[in-house]
This record gives structure tokens, C-alpha cells and sequence, in this order.
């Protein structure tokens, strides 16, 4: 699973998945330690190619 970047700040090199399920069941949850923040990201998975 690639790593998203934060939506906040931008970084991905400080992001760490928290659960791989989110509010909808093609979410994943993540944290950005850079800027605190909590946030979804649809996951690989689900990606349209």
C-alpha cells in the first residue's frame, strides 16, 4: 500500500496508517505526525487505474 500525502500539509514521508478501514469501506485511516492531523485516503485497492 503506497503511502497518500497529508492533505494539510502536504508530506508523506511523515504519515503512518493507522486502520485500514476508514468511514467507508474504501478508506483507509492515517495520521501525519508533521502536522497532527488525522484524515482518509481511499485505498490502493479501490484505486481506478
Amino acid at each position: 500500500m503506497s503511502t497518500p500525502a497529508c492533505p494539510n500539509c502536504g508530506r508523506n514521508n511523515s504519515v503512518v496508517l493507522v486502520s485500514l478501514f476508514g468511514g467507508q469501506i474504501i478508506t483507509a485511516q492515517w495520521h501525519c505526525d508533521a502536522c497532527h492531523t488525522h484524515f482518509e485516503a481511499v485505498r490502493d485497492d479501490f484505486d481506478e487505474d
